[in-house]
């Protein structure tokens, strides 16, 4: 992964000031006990020598589970679903977002948006895994 990094910092010309991990909800991060995305974020930030800000995104909304659902339906799903909870500092413009699956980007999508309507000019997604909607039976699968 540290590679992987690296060398995404060496191919984009705007290097973010903030990597974001996507958040869960309270309930489900109580439950879990743990954030994927949020491990994963701090990773990342290191790796890019960049700063790690975990408060800046919320989840407001506790969410289906997306895993059986369409695209549209996903995109439904995570209307609402963020917001921000705290205020940029001074001067930031490119942000990193952090998950552990994107699918079909929805959940990217959607906190993308939030962030942009508080004034971020560029939003740039990593994950670590990448999931594939079946055609038949519309279920994921990991690729």
């Amino acid at each position: 992964m540290e590679s992987s990094l690296k060398e995404y910092r060496r191919r984009v010309s705007s290097v973010a000031e903030i990597v974001i991990p996507i958040p869960l909800h309270a309930r489900r991060q109580r439950e879990r006990g743990f954030n994927q995305a949020d491990i994963l974020a701090q990773i990342s930030a290191s790796c890019l020598n960049t700063r790690y800000a975990p408060r800046i995104l919320q989840r407001v909304r506790k969410t289906e589970s997306q895993a059986l659902l369409s695209r549209e339906e996903r995109l439904h799903n995570m209307t609402t679903a963020f917001s921000i909870r705290q205020p940029f500092p001074d001067k930031v413009k490119h942000v990193i977002l952090v998950d552990d699956v994107v699918t079909t980007g929805a959940t990217m999508e959607a906190a993308a948006k939030v962030l942009r309507d508080a004034g971020i000019e560029s939003v740039s997604g990593i994950a670590l895994a990448h999931g594939q909607l079946d055609a038949p039976s519309g279920t994921r699968s990991l690729i």
